[in-house]
């Protein structure tokens, strides 16, 4: 009886080391096996923030004062080589980045709500902790929810993976978690900053009010058989369709932002002032069958910038806020405009 007492505690023994090795040796979950760390849905996120040595990333929601809806906004601060998390420069000034992101962002955020990890670790010693990168971490990630905020220590990499250790400052857990979450909103900016101008596509867009200092142009769509834009026509000879009219929106729709001229500071309804040393040259009004449906406001600086080069600036429904246009378009397509002004 003692033998087989004996036998049983060596098995049990036995079982429980090749469990113990098994959950410090296996390779991450597949992802179908991926359990929550946060029982969080979606909507309940209401923002995000990645804190390293070298830089801030915030994320939060603010409301267009044009449309009323609400988009996710992007606060980075880079410090310089030097600087303390504090925000006390030793060598120049932080370079601060403010953009809205795009609609893939909202999908990038939604994976931490529910946050999914690939495996629970649970408390470990001070050897480990070393070990995985968290002894030592000045990197945070903090998860905003109208209740309060839920902070996590970040860790060190998995070898030979992307993942990324992970430690619950509340509760003193550890986790492993799918590193690329991590890096794509450590780094959003090539990825979720949206570039166009409008919130609608070019076929949405029936009506356009063009106007110029005190000159003014409306020209309507020549609809195909599936209701799209096929040509447009000067509304006042809505039967005479122009080359010119077509190339010209066609270049106009193809513009992309190239910077957000936010200041630090945003303002409060994030309504498109334009620069003091900057002057309107073209506003657009756009119309669908039955309503406006959006705008655009071009500004010329009248002095250079730092480069000693004319830096234009429009405002749209969809940004919100001054952003910077590539010069060579902007201007080609003021050019064109002349024409078409004067047209007749």
């Amino acid at each position: 009886m003692r033998r087989l007492g004996l036998l049983a505690y060596l098995s049990v023994l036995l079982l429980s080391l090749a469990a113990a090795y098994l959950t410090w040796t296996r390779e991450p979950a597949k992802p179908g096996e991926k359990v929550p760390l946060l029982s969080c849905r979606k909507g309940d996120l209401v923002g995000l923030e990645f804190r390293s040595k070298s830089r801030t990333v915030l994320f939060s929601p603010e409301r267009s004062s044009y449309s009323g809806k609400s988009f996710w906004w992007v606060d980075i601060t880079t410090r310089p080589a030097g600087e303390n998390q504090e925000g006390k420069a030793q060598s120049g000034e932080p370079k601060i980045e403010v953009f809205k992101a795009d609609a893939k962002m909202d999908e990038a955020l939604g994976r931490f709500c529910p946050w999914m990890i690939l495996r629970d670790l649970g408390r470990i010693g001070d050897e480990k902790r070393q070990e995985f990168g968290l002894a030592d971490s000045g990197d945070r990630l903090v998860l905003k929810f109208k209740a309060g905020e839920r902070p996590f220590r970040l860790g060190t990499t998995l070898s030979g993976h992307p993942d990324r250790y992970l430690e619950d400052e509340q509760s003193g857990e550890i986790y492993l978690v799918p590193g690329q979450d991590i890096r794509e909103i450590e780094h959003p900016k090539s990825r979720y900053m949206e570039r166009g101008l409008h919130g609608f596509g070019q076929d949405q867009a029936i009506r356009i009010r063009l106007r110029a200092g005190e000159r003014e142009k409306e020209l309507v769509a020549k609809l195909s058989d599936e209701g799209k834009s096929a040509g447009w026509a000067d509304s006042s000879r809505p039967e005479e369709e122009k080359e010119l009219y077509k190339n010209w929106i066609q270049k106009y729709f193809a513009l992309r932002v190239l910077e957000y001229l936010v200041p630090p500071e945003k303002a409060e309804s994030m309504g498109c002032s334009g620069r003091l040393d900057a002057d309107p040259v073209l506003t657009l009004t756009f119309y669908d069958r039955e309503k406006e449906i959006g705008f655009s406001t071009f500004y010329k600086p009248s002095g250079k910038d730092k480069d000693g080069d004319l830096q234009y600036s429009v405002c749209t429904d969809n940004t919100d806020c001054l952003v910077s246009l590539p010069k060579s378009q902007v201007e080609g397509l003021l050019q064109d405009l002349e024409e078409i002004l004067s047209d007749s």
